[in-house]
C-alpha cells in the first residue's frame, strides 16, 4: 500500500461524511431525548395507574368488607326476627296447652255440676210429685174422716180462700217435715 498524500477531493468527502454523521447524530440525539421523555411519561403513567389500582382495591376492599359487614348484620337481624316469632309461637303454644288443660278441667266440673243440677231437679219433681199426692191423699183422708164423723163440710166459698189457705199451711208443714 502506498500512502498518498490526502487530496482535497478526499477532505471534501470527508468533510460530508462528517456533516452527515453529525446531522445524522443530532437527529439520533433528538429521537433519544424524545424517546427519553417518552419513557419518563411512560413511567409516570405507570406510576400514576399503580397508584389508583391501589387506591381501587382499597376502596373495592372496603367496599366487600363493608358489604360482608352489612349482610352479616341483616343476617344476624333476620335470625333474631326468627328466634323471636318462634319463641312466641312456642310461648302461644305453652299458653293455649294450658288454657285447653284448664278447659278440660272446667269441662269435667261443669259435667259433674250438671249431673247434680239434673239430679237435683228429678229430686225436687219427685217431691213435687210427692206433695202433690200427699195434699190428694190429706185430702181424700179429710174428707173420708169427716164423713165417718157425720160432718158435713160447709158450701165452699165462692173464692175458695179458707180451704187453700188452710192446705197450704198444711203442705208447708209436712215439707219442712220432710227437708
Amino acid at each position: 500500500m502506498e500512502l498518498v498524500p490526502p487530496s482535497e477531493a478526499e477532505l471534501e468527502k470527508l468533510k460530508k461524511r462528517v456533516t452527515v454523521a453529525e446531522e445524522s447524530y443530532e437527529k439520533e440525539k433528538k429521537q433519544f431525548e424524545e424517546c427519553q421523555k417518552k419513557l419518563e411519561e411512560a413511567k409516570k403513567n405507570v406510576e400514576e395507574l399503580k397508584a389508583r389500582q391501589a387506591e381501587m382495591e382499597a376502596q373495592l376492599a372496603s367496599e366487600t368488607k363493608l358489604y360482608m359487614e352489612t349482610k352479616v348484620v341483616k343476617l344476624n337481624l333476620k335470625h333474631a326476627k326468627e328466634e323471636a316469632a318462634s319463641a312466641k309461637r312456642l310461648a302461644a303454644e305453652a299458653r293455649l296447652k294450658e288454657a285447653q288443660t284448664v278447659k278440660q278441667d272446667l269441662d269435667l266440673v261443669l259435667a259433674a255440676h250438671k249431673a247434680k243440677h239434673d239430679k237435683a231437679q228429678q229430686a225436687l219433681a219427685k217431691e213435687k210429685a210427692d206433695v202433690e199426692k200427699a195434699k190428694a191423699d190429706l185430702a181424700k183422708a179429710t174428707l173420708h174422716l169427716q164423713k165417718l164423723r157425720g160432718y158435713s163440710p160447709e158450701a165452699p166459698t165462692k173464692s175458695g180462700a179458707q180451704t187453700t189457705s188452710a192446705l197450704s199451711v198444711f203442705a208447708f208443714v209436712a215439707v219442712q217435715a220432710l227437708l
